[in-house]
């Protein structure tokens, strides 16, 4: 059988993948049918007794659409039964159809033409049949294919690839290479200091009861106390901060200076009372 459909795949894989619907391939190769071709065409043998209906319950391989077809060791070209082109079978044309008879455009089983009238081909426009071995057109596609394979390959595609002999490679430096009887550890930064360093450092600091800053601190905080003991002995502190609450409170509400300095007033002759 013939397999159609799949682009450049690997022989083995195809075989790998045909295994998996439970058939059993034995060989596979590629052959060159048609040059004008998108995809290429893998011959399959399979094992006896596998029928071709078996076969073409396969229609998708590597998530590609694919077409079966028998495989004809006697013809050396495939020619459309359909419009009678070369190069594809009718399982894949989708063009009008034209008579392998009459090249007229119907189908050839709708042919009306009978013995006596000549033939004419689809083709070449010659009196035979569009599948005569001795066409003209394809005796043409023949000679082309035939030339086609055995083409040199074009080098357009080798005009970017530099010449090897003229191409100069810089060479690369060696990294340097050290005694290791030469190195030396690094010396330690006078800046840098171990726990044992700094733990002794801290020892050696004196007593922020000596710091002289602090104890000029320390007697400034005992004056305010002592001055706050004599404002006590000498006045009464909850009433004057009450008197001052209330002049804050009754000052807000004041829009002029001379009614802030009546409510002043009026807050401070409270106190003697």
């Amino acid at each position: 059988m013939v397999l159609k459909g799949l682009l450049k795949i690997n022989s083995e894989d195809i075989l790998e993948e045909l295994k998996a619907y439970n058939l059993n391939p034995i060989a596979c190769r590629e052959i060159q049918r048609d040059i004008s071709a998108e995809y290429p065409a893998y011959k399959i043998t399979f094992a006896p007794r596998t029928t071709p209906q078996q076969i073409r319950k396969i229609g998708y391989i590597y998530k590609s659409r694919i077409y079966w077809e028998k495989y004809d060791s006697k013809k050396p070209f495939i020619q459309c039964y359909r419009c009678q082109a070369h190069g594809h079978t009718s399982a894949n044309c989708n063009k009008n159809p034209n008579c392998v008879k009459c090249a007229g455009n119907h189908p050839t089983k709708e042919c009306s033409k009978t013995r006596d009238t000549p033939a004419k081909c689809y083709n070449c426009k010659g009196d035979h049949p569009a599948n005569y071995s001795q066409c003209p057109a394809l005796l043409a596609y023949l000679n082309e294919r035939k030339a086609h394979t055995h083409a040199q390959p074009p080098t357009a595609l080798h005009h970017n690839i530099p010449n090897q002999s003229t191409v100069q490679y810089l060479p690369v430096p060696e990294p340097p290479r050290r005694n290791p009887a030469s190195q030396t550890l690094p010396i330690p930064s006078p800046l840098l200091k171990t726990y044992a360093q700094i733990a002794a450092q801290k020892t050696q600091q004196p007593q922020p009861t000596d710091n002289p800053t602090f104890q000029d601190d320390l007697a400034g905080i005992n004056g305010l106390f002592s001055s706050i003991k004599q404002i006590k002995s000498l006045c009464n502190l909850e009433i004057m901060l009450t008197a001052c609450r209330q002049l804050v409170s009754k000052l807000q509400h004041c829009k002029t200076n001379s009614e802030r300095l009546m409510t002043f007033l009026e807050v401070t002759s409270n106190l003697d009372d």
